[in-house]
């Protein structure tokens, strides 16, 4: 009997440890943390140096970093449509190897605030409807020596809630419409600059004042139509290179009856116009 009862106690003992064993097995599965798919080599899809797609996985994201590289290969830009409709999207990190934002590349992240690009960065260009209707874009930091030449037509319509930006010094050409509806309270454009698209600021309500640097060579129609706010309008050259200047109809006028610009005249370096 007592050889039994030692038996039985044995079995007994073995079930109980196999079956703690199974339990801690069971209960270190459930309460392993999944893992984070969140690196740039796993989330985007790139072709020929462009970022042309992104996961599922990347779609539900608040912050993304574009790096250099990836994959060992070197990002030169972000392609059409990428990120567009990625509504969780709310901060971007471009790397300066990056050189053209594509056709509506962010076009509709609801959430989007704030977008930065590195110093030094190699961009050229951002492409028409970029960052069109993002209305919770409040930053875009170009960074220092940014080589942005083109903004294309509109780039940031209907960014209502952009209340300022500081301009590359590379800048060339802003397309029409690129502002369009923007919350843009106060601009100064670059000396590089030397074109302003039609309608490139038109019914920016918010927008006080404007500084135009000597060297714009044309200034498109209905360019600031419409922007009821604008009281101060400077240009850093002299009066007969403001006259100079190929101006459109209508680019400071109103589109709506009864109503007009505040700011009739333009003061130049030697006086107002």
């Amino acid at each position: 009997m007592k050889k039994h009862a030692l038996i039985k106690i044995f079995v007994l003992s073995l079930c109980f440890i196999l079956l703690i064993g199974t339990l801690c097995a069971c209960d270190g599965g459930q309460n392993e943390p999944e893992k984070e798919v969140n690196t740039q080599d796993e989330i985007h899809i790139v072709e020929n140096n462009i970022i042309v797609d992104i996961t599922d996985y990347a779609r539900t994201l608040s912050n993304i970093d574009v790096p250099n590289q990836i994959n060992g290969v070197e990002i030169l830009g972000i392609g059409m449509s990428v990120y567009s409709g990625c509504n969780n999207l709310k901060t971007i990190t471009i790397a300066e190897s990056v050189k053209t934002i594509g056709q509506e590349a962010f076009r509709t992240c609801m959430s989007l605030e704030s977008v930065t690009f590195a110093n030094n960065s190699n961009l050229e260009v951002i492409e028409q409807r970029a960052f069109t209707s993002c209305m919770a874009l409040s930053n875009i930091n170009f960074g220092n020596n940014n080589h942005l030449e083109r903004i294309g037509q509109e780039a940031f319509r209907y960014c209502t809630a952009l209340k300022n930006i500081i301009f590359p010094g590379k800048l060339v050409d802003i397309g029409n419409n690129a502002f369009e509806t923007c919350g843009l309270v106060s601009v100064v454009f670059p000396p590089s600059l030397k074109k302003i698209g039609s309608s490139a600021f038109a019914l920016s309500q918010s927008l006080e004042e404007v500084t135009f640097n000597k060297g714009l060579e044309e200034l498109g129609a209905f360019s600031f139509n419409s922007c009821f706010s604008l009281a101060s309008i400077k240009y850093t050259g002299t009066k007969a290179e403001w006259y100079a200047i190929n101006r459109g109809a209508e680019w400071r006028g109103s589109g709506v009856p009864g109503k007009v610009v505040p700011a009739k005249n333009v003061v130049c370096s030697n006086g107002v116009v």
